[in-house]
């Protein structure tokens, strides 16, 4: 995964930033967070803001990571996870159920990532 982020520092600040997601606690702001890895919060702050780096790269060696480890023989795919809470979104239940519709209407599901 650090072959994605282009300076060391950023490889520095994103291992704190990954370790302080896994420990104990409530909170995973960055106060708490910073303080259970004993180091300022500023660090973490400015790597989440400021530092630019790949997300979709990130995300896809992590999932390359976890499937390498966990060797999944099925996939379970629940869009309902994260359900919106008031109607702020528009045509959100749209979103949330489209997919529900195509494995319905097709009988598969063709993932897209």
């Amino acid at each position: 995964m650090s072959t994605s982020f282009a300076r060391r520092e950023q490889r520095s600040n994103g291992g704190l930033y990954l370790r302080g997601l896994m420990l104990d606690g409530r909170r995973k702001s960055m106060v708490p967070t910073a303080e259970r890895l004993q180091v300022d919060h500023q660090r973490l702050q400015q790597f989440i803001t400021s530092s630019t780096w790949d997300y979709v790269a990130v995300r896809r060696r992590l999932a390359q990571r976890a499937i390498a480890v966990v060797a999944p023989e099925a996939w379970v795919l629940d869009d309902t996870g994260h359900v919106k809470d008031g109607d702020a979104s528009p045509h959100d239940h749209v979103t949330r159920v489209r997919p529900l519709i195509q494995v319905m209407e097709t009988g598969r599901w063709r993932p897209a990532w």
